[in-house]
Order: C-alpha cells, then sequence, then structure tokens
C-alpha cells in the first residue's frame, strides 16, 4: 500500500512540475476566475439536488496525502442521479450542515456528464500543505473555503470534475490524448496560463468552463469574450464538441454544439 501511494505521489508531482510548456504560445486569459466567466451558474440556476441527510461524524478519514482528520458526513440525494457524500471538517462545527447544504445544491448545479464520477466533496479550512484551493483526486473533490470559491464556486467544481470526467491521463477519462494534443498544436493560443504552464495536467480542465461558456451560457458573457474564445482555441472546443457531453442536465442552454 506504501509502495502504491508513494507512485502515485511521484506522478502527481511529476505531473504538477515536469509538464510546464515551452511553448511561444500566449494564453488568452491570465486566470479564468478573473476572466467575467463566472457568472456561469448562479444560485437562481436549477439544480438537481433534492435532499439532504446527516449520517454524524466519522473519524480518522484519510487526505490524499494520508493524512487523518474527522469531519460531519452527509449524503446529498440527486433527481435521476447517484448519491455524493459531503464532508465537512469538525472544525466547522454548527456552520458544517450549511456547507454541506451549499455544495450540495452546487453539485446538482453543473451539468450530469461532469457528476459522473463524482463521489465525495469534502470541504476544510486553510491548510497549508493542501496542493491548491481546490483540487481532484480519485473520485473526490476537496475545497478550501479560504479561497475565491464565493465568486466561482461553480465553475471550479466544473474544472476539477473534468480531472476525473475527461482527462486523458485519468483511468476515466474519455478525451484521447492524441486527439487533445492535436488540437492544441492547431490552436494559436492556451486558454489561460495555468492550462499553458502545465499543458498534460490542466488544459482539459481549464477548457471546460469556456465550452461551456460558448456553446450553452453565450447569453452570460461578453461579446468580446465569446470571440476571444471561439477564435482562440477553436479546435480544443471542436474535440469537446464531438466528445458527446450530452448529458447536461440540468443545465437549460441551446445546443450550440455540432457532432459528427
Amino acid at each position: 500500500m506504501k509502495f502504491i501511494f508513494l507512485l502515485l505521489s511521484l506522478i502527481f508531482f511529476n505531473l504538477n512540475h515536469s509538464n510546464a510548456s515551452d511553448s511561444d504560445k500566449e494564453a488568452v486569459y491570465s486566470h479564468l476566475c478573473r476572466a467575467g466567466l463566472n457568472n456561469l451558474i448562479n444560485k437562481k440556476d436549477p439544480t438537481n439536488f433534492r435532499k439532504l441527510r446527516n449520517f454524524g461524524i466519522k473519524k480518522k478519514l484519510k487526505t490524499y496525502d494520508n493524512r487523518k482528520y474527522d469531519a460531519f458526513v452527509f449524503r446529498a440525494a440527486y433527481d435521476r442521479s447517484h448519491n455524493i457524500e459531503i464532508r465537512v471538517h469538525v472544525n466547522f462545527k454548527t456552520k458544517a450542515r450549511g456547507y454541506a447544504m451549499k455544495y450540495a445544491k452546487m453539485a446538482g448545479q453543473v451539468p450530469n456528464f461532469l457528476r459522473r464520477y463524482m463521489r465525495t466533496i469534502t470541504v476544510f479550512g486553510p491548510d497549508p500543505k493542501a496542493p491548491g484551493p481546490a483540487y481532484a483526486w480519485g473520485n473526490n473533490i476537496t475545497f478550501h473555503t479560504n479561497y475565491f470559491q464565493g465568486s466561482c464556486g461553480e465553475e471550479v467544481l466544473m474544472h476539477e470534475a473534468a480531472h476525473n470526467t475527461l482527462d486523458y491521463w485519468s483511468s476515466t477519462g474519455q478525451i484521447r490524448k492524441s486527439k487533445w494534443q492535436k488540437a492544441a498544436k492547431a490552436d494559436e493560443f492556451y486558454i489561460s496560463n495555468y492550462a499553458k504552464e502545465y499543458p498534460n495536467r490542466e488544459d482539459i480542465a481549464e477548457t471546460i468552463v469556456p465550452w461551456i461558456a460558448v456553446r450553452c451560457k453565450s447569453e452570460r458573457i461578453k461579446k468580446e469574450d465569446y470571440k476571444k474564445i471561439t477564435e482562440g482555441i477553436p479546435n480544443r472546443l471542436k474535440v469537446l464538441d464531438e466528445s458527446y457531453l450530452d448529458d447536461m442536465r440540468p443545465m437549460k442552454c441551446a445546443d450550440k454544439r455540432k457532432k459528427k
């Protein structure tokens, strides 16, 4: 078990540090959360979330790096979809249910195809040892509430869910590496500096939110942003168009995708 964990850690380290891009291509945006793409989903939008059940405190749960913690555990039920377990660190005390409800509803608002492999959402406070403000590992997505989720939490959730639903390096990813890399080579830009810095790890996840923006929620973004995205990464958008990401429930949008 220790060997397997060490191997996974080395893979994660290499994905973080060895895939930096040496490309001269520019990025469309410096940071997607500050790019005007943070209102694709809001509180008034529909959600598949139905109810939340409290299962008390579970002790000695494990983080991605094998540290132990205790958490309030809730089960979120969804319409025509699987349940998701919401874990909220015990330090949140009386606020735990409120946080569980927030993330349960949020998960019910993202397109169902992105929720396909989502089984657990974990909510932590500040953690200096965390690899980032939000991250996906296995079928779990972890959020740290001291970061930017208040402004683009739904978009961050879609980004993280794309890691285990679409990424070619994930065992459950449905995008072929050769097809994506061919499209990336043909495009003039990266979508963000983060995608440019870590193309093998972050390019697909960074692209899913702009794809949803231009294909489903173009009325919620500026015309200049629509133009930047569609002209900057047309080949990557086409790969996603052709990947049969059909189950958009409960998101309501005009289907502007072109399939083969």
